[in-house]
């Protein structure tokens, strides 16, 4: 069996998941050890803990993926993890990182030790693996220069993926293989900040053995996963629409606010989450951000950490011009109760920042308000 690691700030539970999606297609087994789940081969499913299983555990899965017959598998790295010494006991025949952005620093303390973290899992390649780099990042520019594999770039602009038109739950994209060999297809992936994952994906699994029309398949049917840009079934009747998105930064948060009002035909309605510890720097310019382009705002406790709730919505609300227009509630379903009973048509609710997390996670809280 041979493996693929997947690091990065953003897009690596997406990367992945498509990565598998187009080798499932080409035939192959494939396991997946992510934030979201730990597919072991042969239906063998775990609901994940951590988004890079500890060592001992990630080594036992790895065994198990194996035995079940997988021909590759594909693991999300946290920076964490590399840090750790998580993954000390694999070999990867292939890495990618989607991106570098300033992040986790509540651990890696600056940002160097955080990017010198990622750094170790693409040094440490022996000269015949493949480095998937992005060519268009800044940031990730520095990991040319410290890897010994061989290294294939991609990106949006050398155009293997360019989106024709968008819609909210799908597009259509133009696959450039060449000069001659393009490809139209319609996928259930929208939002133009999933072009750059779609391209690494495409270029792993093409480093990985799959064909063409592997790819093609691959990106038209792919295993969305949970808790990303994920719309709840509502009743036609109704009239609005709700979506959960694992949003949690101010740069995510901007991307899918954006994609959401140039869709929004009435009101946007946000239930965002408090985030935690991490990003209390933060908060201020979410808070702006929300109060820009929403209509109507609804604040919840998301892994306060022990933090006192009122200073988190103190944080938040500080440099909103209209804080008084924030509805602040300690228990998320009543939140995303109150939103989608406020919802007309026309309408979109935006349930933010907690994603697949949650049991009941947003999705089953959402359709247990739409249904009452």
């Amino acid at each position: 069996m041979k493996l693929i690691a997947v690091t990065g700030t953003k897009g690596k539970t997406t990367t992945c998941y498509l990565i598998k999606s187009i080798l499932e297609k080409a035939g192959k087994r494939i396991g997946m050890l992510g934030t979201i789940k730990y597919c072991l081969g042969s239906g063998q499913e775990i609901s994940a803990t951590l988004t890079t299983p500890l060592r001992e555990d990630i080594n036992k899965y790895v065994s198990a993926m194996r035995e079940n017959g997988c021909d590759w598998g594909v693991i999300e790295v946290s920076s964490q993890g590399i840090s750790e010494g998580r993954i000390a006991d694999l070999s990867f025949d292939i890495a990618v990182c989607t991106n570098i952005r300033p992040e986790h620093l509540e651990y890696h303390k600056t940002y160097e030790g955080y990017r010198h973290a990622k750094s170790l899992l693409f040094s440490g390649l022996r000269q015949s693996a493949i480095a998937v780099l992005n060519g268009e990042d800044g940031e990730s520019a520095y990991l040319f220069e410290l890897t010994k594999a061989q290294i294939r770039k991609f990106g949006i602009q050398g155009r293997r993926v360019e989106m024709v038109w968008s819609g909210l739950d799908r597009s259509i994209l133009d696959l450039k293989f060449g000069p001659v060999l393009n490809e139209r297809v319609l996928t259930p992936i929208a939002g133009s900040w999933n072009l750059a994952n779609i391209s690494a994906a495409i270029t792993a699994a093409l480093e990985a053995g799959a064909a063409r029309s592997s790819v093609i398949k691959g990106i038209m049917v792919p295993e969305s996963p949970v808790g990303r840009l994920e719309w709840v079934p509502v009743p036609d009747k109704l009239g609005f629409k709700v979506v959960v998105d694992y949003a949690h930064t101010p740069e995510s948060y901007r991307a899918i606010l954006c994609f959401l009002r140039s869709f929004c035909t009435n009101k946007l309605i946000v239930v965002a989450g408090m985030a935690p510890a991490r990003y209390r720097e933060k908060r201020p310019i979410i808070g702006r951000m929300i109060e820009a382009v929403s209509d109507m705002i609804f604040l919840t406790p998301i892994r306060p950490d022990g933090e006192d709730q009122e200073q988190i919505m103190r944080d938040i609300c500080g440099e909103m011009q209209y804080p008084h227009r924030v509805k602040y509630h300690l228990d998320r379903a009543t939140a995303i109760g109150q939103a989608i009973e406020a919802a007309r048509p026309g309408d979109i609710v935006a349930l933010l920042d907690r994603g697949h997390e949650g049991e009941p996670n947003d999705v089953g809280l959402a359709m247990k308000a739409i249904h009452e």
